[in-house]
């Protein structure tokens, strides 16, 4: 097979799939939703806090008191475990053109960034004020989201990657000596990267698609390095 034909096509599909925004994906249907119900959510424990503080319930026994911060918390989770499901199929997908540039071309392409640490470490800012970059910290908050409720009274013996998380979620703002509902620490700790409010929450996945995007453009660099000679 001509290499230069192979080349041509495998640089075409790469372009193709870093180039591909979440709105185009599934994540998008799955989590449209649950942005529309967490955008309804917001405003209505609002309204609630303002009759709580005005004393509307005393006064009105009709009235149903609903815990929103937990509902806000639960779906915040949600969409950011959707979030850290993009993140792994931006991975995965590297992994993959990584084995396949060697396979292609016959080179070894070792020291391309292709593990999940140097990829989520690399090619996106860092959030103000740590040493964390934003693709680390969404990825740490879905993962806090996934395991806070095991976490309970033993964070201080936590160890591994549960004790990575907790520092990363602790430098953003979060009390881990709080549980999640009281202590808000999902929506608390979004702020940190930009999410002001939560009919902003779509900052996140467009996030990860400028992160995928960087990556992209370092990996057509790498496409471009290949010897036009080599063959497999």
């Amino acid at each position: 097979m001509d290499i230069e034909k192979l080349k041509q096509y495998a640089i075409e599909h790469h372009k193709g799939a870093f180039e591909q925004k979440w709105g185009k994906m599934w994540f998008a249907d799955v989590m449209k939703p649950i942005v529309d119900s967490i955008i309804k959510n917001e405003k209505l424990r609002e309204e609630q806090e303002k009759k709580i503080f005005y004393h509307y319930l005393e006064n009105d026994r009709k009235d149903t008191i609903k815990f929103y911060p937990m509902i806000l918390e639960l779906q915040t989770g949600l969409i950011l475990l959707l979030c850290q499901s993009y993140i792994s199929q931006v991975i995965s997908m590297v992994r993959h053109i990584h084995s396949d540039l060697s396979k292609i071309f016959g080179v070894d392409f070792s020291s391309y960034p292709y593990k999940k640490m140097d990829l989520i470490s690399n090619f996106n800012p860092k959030v103000n004020g740590t040493e964390y970059t934003e693709i680390e910290v969404i990825d740490a908050l879905a993962n806090y989201f996934k395991h806070h409720e095991e976490w309970g009274g033993k964070i201080s013996s936590l160890t591994g990657n549960s004790r990575r998380t907790a520092d990363i979620v602790s430098q953003i703002g979060a009390d881990l000596s709080m549980a999640l509902w009281s202590s808000r620490n999902l929506t608390i700790c979004i702020k940190r990267i930009g999410v002001t409010s939560l009919d902003m929450i779509y900052i996140i996945p467009g996030k990860i698609d400028t992160w995928k995007q960087n990556i992209g453009n370092q990996y057509k660099d790498y496409f471009s390095r290949v010897p036009s000679g080599s063959q497999t």
